[in-house]
């Protein structure tokens, strides 16, 4: 993967501001890695998607993460800060090619795969629950005698297993952070959703940079190209001699 330029990532913000949340992920992860196969991007695992997203915003914009969420008891503001680096990213491959897994316990073995974008869309699409996710990402079940069977026909502690072995093998398809409220000591689970605060952050940087494009325009007649070329440093100093 490699960073966006200042001209890229603006192009991008203008394009996204009235797509979903999931297309400017699989966008992003796009432009900064050369895949064109949206079917591949589709197919990434939803850990491995985020993963890539999480890891384009540590290239973008620094290991730390500032993060807001308020308390479902109290309504307090809770603020908090972490570095990127503790999500553990692994190194992903450059092919993005679809992993497949098993699964052997109770005299039954399961072959599967990871839910991923396309299960999502579907599952928006179709209204459907997590259940029916995590059966579309059956590939075959066998018995104890080797035959294929049915997923109906496997027992609900085959699909529990099977889900904490998912969350085991694709750790970042869902981030929770444990708060606690410091007015009411209220303790909850927040869901940390990487497209949605990385499109935030973009969205704040290319308006403060389209206001500095601006500024620098009218007092010196350079052109966007010209003025998003120049380091953030060397565009302060100049903002700074004009005020």
């Amino acid at each position: 993967m490699r960073p966006l330029s200042h001209n890229e990532l603006l192009n991008f913000w203008e394009w996204g501001t009235h797509r979903s949340g999931i297309e400017r992920g699989l966008m992003l992860i796009s432009l900064s890695s050369s895949y064109s196969d949206r079917d591949k991007l589709l197919g990434l695992s939803i850990g491995e998607r985020d993963g890539r997203l999480i890891r384009l915003r540590q290239m973008l914009l620094g290991d730390m993460l500032m993060n807001v969420a308020n308390c479902p008891t109290c309504n307090e503001i809770v603020e908090w800060e972490m570095n990127i680096n503790h999500f553990q990213i692994p190194d992903f491959p450059t092919e993005i090619k679809e992993q497949t897994y098993e699964l052997e316990i109770d005299d039954f073995s399961i072959q599967y795969r990871l839910p991923n974008t396309k299960d999502l869309l579907t599952a928006i699409h179709e209204n459907q629950e997590s259940e029916e996710i995590l059966k579309n990402c059956v590939l075959v079940a066998m018995n104890r005698d080797n035959q294929t069977i049915n997923y109906s026909e496997l027992p609900d502690t085959i699909w529990d297993n099977l889900s904490k072995q998912m969350d085991q093998q694709d750790p970042l398809a869902n981030i929770q952070f444990s708060l606690t409220c410091p007015s009411c000591q209220h303790h909850w689970q927040s869901t940390f959703d990487i497209m949605s605060y990385l499109w935030t952050e973009i969205d704040s940087w290319a308006r403060r940079m389209l206001q500095e494009v601006c500024i620098l325009a009218r007092a010196y007649h350079w052109s966007e190209k010209e003025i998003l070329g120049m380091s953030a440093k060397r565009r302060q100093m100049y903002l700074e001699l004009i005020s």
